[in-house]
């Protein structure tokens, strides 16, 4: 059986995909709301170029930093007694539906936001919905000048027979590695924590975020994409981006966009 990060590679076209049926979905949904319909799909249209500019951000930093912490993050980890990264790998291999669902869970990351953004549009001012796509921009943005600052590929890309141990000693040093230096902090769990930060004051919101929560923190580390470190620096660095926005919503950095008519909108 291959292991999770072979598997879940193989899942590429799945938000783009996601992504349509949803836009066919909320169509339905919001029909006879025409603007709104139309901020929707434009969130659904703008998603997967969003994503790989954001992509493309990871991959320069690996342009200018080549070198990769990847060796001490893992001893930072081992100072835990054991590796979460690799034991998660090892306990999900060979469970067939327990992959997909969590090589599922890291594809629509895309969707998951999407999928606020019209929760929010449904159930809450739009000021609000602004705000949140603010949230989600800044927490893209930011995450570059941290990759150049710490970068790290994660498990699977400096440890090649990943999930397994490396055999002997891993004396930490800075290692070449052709990978993107996109992991720290994992962009991945702290958007997870914006949608249940965001997502609390939606029906259902709490609920549904801590499940999906848990669900990327385990992908994230079973898959060998980030070590638990990436997932620890992820909190704080989510609730820098909260207090960010905002702050920036206050002081009337962010407002709503003048060009876009405001209508009246149900609230919980």
């Amino acid at each position: 059986m291959a292991s999770f990060h072979a598997v879940w590679l193989q899942y590429p076209l799945v938000p783009a995909v996601a992504l349509v049926l949803m836009g066919c979905c909320v169509y339905a949904l919001f029909r006879g709301t025409g603007r709104r319909l139309n901020l929707l799909m434009a969130a659904v249209v703008l998603t997967i170029p969003g994503q790989i500019l954001a992509a493309l951000g990871a991959v320069g930093a690996d342009r200018f930093r080549p070198l990769k912490l990847d060796l001490y993050i893992y001893g930072i980890d081992r100072l835990l007694g054991f590796q979460p990264s690799f034991a998660l790998g090892r306990l999900v291999l060979g469970h067939s539906s327990t992959i997909v669902l969590l090589a599922l869970t890291y594809q629509l990351l895309p969707l998951a936001m999407v999928a606020i953004f019209a929760g929010y549009l449904r159930h809450r001012p739009e000021p609000e919905a602004w705000s949140m796509v603010s949230g989600f921009l800044v927490n893209l943005a930011l995450a570059v000048p941290f990759y150049l600052l710490c970068p790290v590929c994660g498990p699977a890309y400096a440890f090649p027979g990943f999930p397994a141990l490396p055999a002997g000693p891993v004396v930490p040093h800075p290692i070449l590695l052709d990978a993107p230096a996109n992991g720290v902090p994992s962009i991945h769990f702290s958007t997870a924590l914006l949608v249940l930060w965001y997502g609390r004051k939606l029906p259902l919101g709490r609920s549904i975020g801590v499940v999906y929560v848990a669900l990327t923190a385990i992908s994230t580390l079973a898959s060998g994409e980030h070590y638990l470190f990436d997932l620890l620096v992820a909190v704080p660095y989510a609730a820098m981006v909260v207090a960010l926005v905002n702050r920036a919503r206050r002081a009337g950095v962010i407002m709503f966009p003048t060009w876009i008519p405001r209508a009246h909108s149900r609230a919980c």
